[in-house]
């Protein structure tokens, strides 16, 4: 019994901690690809619409990702700054000078993805370069990665609260089935004992569908 107590608490633990580990590791690979595919998407759109109808979309990119971006196309500048980051906080790759420090990079030639510390200690930021396909053009964004901090943090709030009750449910769970697998048991050495003794009219009722029904019967 005991045994069964260890093994599923430790069960329990190591799965929370697994989750621990990894939710933000999963978040930010999956919001990192979704913010590629996003960047791809504009660049394609914005070198295949007319120049009155690509400032909603520069617009509606910034809303999806609360970012800041700037996109240079056929010589029109269309911005949209949600987040308001200074100049000074933004990343800049001329020469060597990085004004930010970055935690992970990404590039692949046509779009350069880092994740980078916020110098004022706030929420951690993506930045994103892209070249237009026709290389007429470029894209740049600051994106807040404070939606995707918000729900991992809400995730670990409630890790103890899931880890108290999956352990409840394992401790209350072995405890039916240890009762379940020695109530026959007792009931062979209670009937044993009583044949022992020589008592009268002994029964042993069990009903378990199993090889020990089978060998009492």
């Amino acid at each position: 019994m005991y045994f069964v107590l260890l093994y599923c608490t430790e069960i329990v633990a190591v799965s929370h901690l697994l989750i621990y580990s990894l939710l933000p590791v999963v978040y930010n690979f999956r919001q990192r690809n979704e913010l590629e595919n996003d960047v791809a998407s504009l660049c394609e759109k914005i070198a295949n619409t007319p120049d009155s109808e690509r400032l909603p979309l520069v617009t509606e990119f910034a809303g999806k990702w609360w970012a800041d971006i700037s996109v240079s196309y056929d010589g029109y500048i269309y911005e949209m700054n949600l987040l308001n980051v200074n100049e000074t906080e933004r990343l800049h790759y001329s020469g060597t000078t990085e004004d930010v420090s970055i935690i992970a990079e990404k590039s692949d030639g046509k779009i350069k993805i880092s994740l980078s510390q916020n110098p004022k200690d706030g929420t951690d930021f993506f930045y994103v370069e892209r070249i237009l396909p026709n290389e007429n053009g470029y894209v740049k964004a600051t994106v807040s990665r404070q939606q995707i901090e918000d729900a991992v943090s809400t995730v670990i709030v409630i890790l103890p609260i899931t880890a108290f009750l999956c352990t409840l449910i394992s401790i209350l769970s072995a405890l039916a089935y240890s009762h379940m697998l020695t109530k026959p048991i007792k009931q062979i050495s209670s009937a044993t004992k009583q044949m022992q003794e020589l008592t009268s009219d002994v029964h042993c009722e069990i009903h378990t569908h199993d090889e020990m029904e089978a060998v009492v019967r």
